[in-house]
């Protein structure tokens, strides 16, 4: 097993190959230089897959969980894709959302530690400065908030099936609502 195969398991990096790899010791962190594995080059919008236009010149990096440590820091240049339907894209990057500057188990790492702790020291345990957590934790609440809207509902229904000691009964109720709308 070489060490890039090695790092991409010890990691549990699904999705991508591990091409190259440095330390830097004095701030703790693992520079990954990483390309999708069987990504297909697909239009981030659709899901299509297109042809290939570009690759792009600059490397982007998206930071990945703090595991012993050590920061983990993905570093990738990504492909255009011309996609018949809505031409030249950046193609989807499977560890990240689109236009993210972080992964996606940095996001749930993120969520998980908000929830049990302060954001100053969920940042000191990502090792992440507080007014980037803070943007970082509002847009991943957004975006996963976006699809869960309410609009023009008309009826909740809500039945409950209800068991205690000495009872077994079935209650069924039905709410009717005007027009009701979040968002």
């Amino acid at each position: 097993m070489t060490t890039l195969v090695f790092i991409r398991k010890l990691f549990r990096l699904k999705g991508l190959r591990v091409l190259n790899f440095e330390f830097k010791t004095r701030k703790s962190i693992l520079n990954l230089y990483v390309k999708p594995y069987k990504n297909g080059s697909r239009c981030p919008l659709c899901g299509r897959r297109g042809t290939i236009v570009n690759q792009l010149d600059e490397l982007r990096n998206w930071d990945d969980i703090v595991i012993a440590g050590w920061k983990i820091i993905l570093f990738y240049a990504p492909k255009e894709v011309k996609c018949p339907t809505h031409g030249r894209q950046q193609e989807t990057i499977p560890w990240a959302a689109p236009q993210a500057q972080c992964t996606y188990r940095f996001e749930i790492a993120m969520l998980s530690y908000s929830k049990v702790m302060t954001q100053k020291a969920a940042c000191e345990l990502l090792k992440t400065p507080s007014s980037t957590f803070s943007n970082r934790l509002h847009r991943t609440i957004n975006r996963i908030r976006e699809g869960h809207r309410i609009r023009g509902l008309k009826t909740i229904g809500i039945d409950e099936v209800s068991y205690w000691k000495g009872k077994n009964t079935q209650q069924s109720y039905t709410i009717w609502t005007r027009e009701l709308s979040y968002g």
